[in-house]
């Protein structure tokens, strides 16, 4: 693949921007050998079942949040998505010590994904944690 159809890409946007849909669309983009990272929560996850595995783990610890998408376009193989969130951080997001369970934060995230010709082969998130005050807190 030396570049990435355009209905395609935006089609693969438009689900970023509704995590919620992304899983059932990437399904089908995800090359077999997928990689995902995230450097900040030092994990790696290999491979199609275990990446979608990861994005239903990830959404269920963010049920109710709206994202907001900052920037997203596309260029040749690769696809970048940026957004941001705030929400009550949730039991069960444990890979992310820096943020104890029942603290605001606001996340704030840039998704590259690169392809191939046998589909979506990498996922790198960047990540960046921002401790907010607690509901009701003066300023909040």
């Amino acid at each position: 693949m030396t570049r990435l159809d355009e209905a395609f890409a935006q089609r693969l946007l438009d689900a970023l921007d509704d995590p919620v849909t992304w899983p059932a669309l990437a399904e089908s983009a995800y090359a077999l050998d997928v990689r995902w990272r995230c450097p900040r929560r030092d994990l790696v996850v290999e491979g199609r079942d275990a990446v979608l595995a990861r994005w239903q783990r990830d959404l269920a610890c963010l049920a109710g949040a709206r994202p907001v998408t900052l920037r997203r376009a596309f260029a040749g193989r690769t696809l970048v998505h940026e957004s941001s969130v705030a929400f009550t951080m949730p039991e069960g997001l444990s890979d992310c010590r820096e943020v104890p369970a029942g603290a605001r934060v606001e996340l704030h995230c840039t998704r590259l994904l690169t392809f191939a010709a046998a589909g979506l082969v990498d996922e790198l998130l960047l990540e960046h944690w921002t401790p907010l005050p607690p509901w009701g807190a003066h300023g909040a």
